[in-house]
């Protein structure tokens, strides 16, 4: 996932430079914001990169493209004051992060039907094993 690597590179120099616009009523929403944006432009493209090449699933796909434009999109929405708009706005975060949930869920769900799947087909080997033993 080197497209996901370089977002985050790109997204620390867009987070650097969010640090010198002011987005928040008091210093402790400014702050609080500025953590959520290290997240959005930094944070999630590198832990976006760190997942394997064999789990790469279409829905993973979509959120490491997307992920650049809703980080900025995202951005935006902080700019804007409360509403509507702000809201839809970072709705596209919201719809981003819920692709890379459901790539979570799509391979832990069927990690989990395969090793049953797999468990289900040594139960006969097991019980002739158990039945050898006690016969």
């Amino acid at each position: 996932m080197k497209f996901a690597r370089t977002s985050a590179i790109v997204g620390a120099l867009l987070w650097a430079l969010t640090l010198l616009i002011r987005t928040g009523d008091s210093r402790e929403t400014e702050l609080i914001q500025k953590i959520f944006l290290l997240a959005v432009f930094v944070i999630v493209p590198l832990c976006l990169s760190l997942i394997a090449a064999d789990e790469d699933w279409f829905a993973l796909r979509i959120a490491v493209w997307l992920q650049p434009f809703a980080a900025i999109v995202c951005f935006v929405s902080f700019l804007l004051p409360q509403g509507i708009l702000a809201g839809v706005l970072s709705s596209v975060w919201l719809a981003t992060i819920s692709f890379v949930a459901l790539a979570g869920l799509l391979s832990n769900l069927l990690r989990q039907i395969f090793s049953s799947v797999m468990n289900f087909q040594s139960a006969p080997e097991w019980f002739i094993c158990q039945s050898v033993e006690h016969g």
